[in-house]
């Protein structure tokens, strides 16, 4: 039992020897492992939790590996795919193509540059981080931090926390409950989801929010535009600001809530949800909109320089 033992621990700290676009079909049991970590250049790679106690690696390597390391390291596990420094330009190269199973309980944590990554059915917390490859998640029930230069973000059925982060691509996202914070540089950002605190922020890019039940909600612009569609709940806050950024803030529901709003260089308060009307300042071209609906027991506060904001019952 001993020797039987020793061997399982030798074969699990090993780094197996691969060549260059060779079929690969590998296992190592999960016994004692709390974390997976993969790094991938390119290609594309898909990640499973399962009803497993092993995880295992099946696909195909790029034409240019240099080696491929899956080893055990005390409770993380190691899962890379070596490459050179430098890449040969080709259009017809055969990139890394791999689908790891492993037991949904561990947490994964996900790195590369131009691969396609899909992760689903994590009941652990998931890291990813990428270049110009897009993120695929699906059902992943704790803690999300996503981050991404140029490529997609896609996220369905989302957990306790989500923090998702871009530059210049785009991050879609439904589902998500518990908190979440999307930021994107002038990718756009489309959000449907039970979060009862969300944080997006964006500098030139479109925002599309629908919200079914909004405790607290921070938006923020430069010159992108913003269109939330929205649950305010009693006590509830919502804070946005703008520069050049037009909100169309749709509620749906009977929103009781006090609304502070505030323009200044031209920008225009528009309330759809009574009769009152933004006053303009006696000196400069600044507005403000106060005013309360039922019993006012939520918040509305903003303000804009030369944008404007519409607030109206949908």
């Amino acid at each position: 039992m001993n020797i039987l033992k020793h061997c399982l621990v030798l074969l699990a700290s090993t780094s197996f020897l691969v060549f260059a676009g060779e079929n690969i079909d590998q296992s190592l049991p999960a016994d004692g492992v709390k974390s997976v970590e993969i790094e991938n250049l390119r290609g594309k790679v898909k990640i499973i939790g399962q009803n497993t106690k092993a995880i295992r690696v099946v696909g195909q390597l790029d034409e240019e590996a240099e080696g491929f390391t899956f080893k055990q390291s005390g409770s993380i596990v190691l899962i890379k795919v070596e490459m050179p420094r430098h890449l040969e330009s080709s259009w017809s190269r055969k990139e890394t193509n791999l689908e790891i199973s492993l037991p949904s309980a561990l947490n994964v944590s996900f790195s590369g540059v131009s691969t396609d990554v899909v992760i689903k059915d994590i009941d652990a917390d998931v890291n990813a981080n990428s270049v110009s490859g897009n993120v695929n998640l699906e059902n992943i029930s704790q803690r999300v931090e996503v981050t991404s230069v140029s490529g997609d973000i896609s996220a369905k059925q989302l957990g306790k926390s989500s923090h998702l982060s871009n530059v210049s691509g785009n991050i879609v996202t439904s589902g998500a409950s518990g908190n979440l914070y999307a930021k994107a540089v002038s990718g756009d950002l489309n959000i449907t989801s039970t979060a009862s605190h969300v944080e997006v922020k964006n500098v030139s890019g479109e925002i599309e929010l629908v919200l079914a039940s909004v405790e607290e909600l921070s938006m923020s612009t430069v010159s992108g535009d913003v269109d939330a569609d929205l649950t305010l709940l009693d006590n509830g806050k919502v804070k946005l600001s703008s520069v050049s950024g037009d909100f169309t803030l749709n509620f749906l529901n009977d929103v009781d809530a006090i609304f502070r709003l505030r323009a200044s260089a031209g920008g225009d308060l528009i309330n759809r949800l009574t009769n009152d009307k933004a006053i303009e300042d006696k000196y400069g071209p600044s507005s403000r909109l106060a005013f309360e609906t039922g019993n006012a027991s939520a918040r509305v506060n903003g303000s804009t320089v030369s944008g404007n904001v519409v607030l109206k019952r949908k």
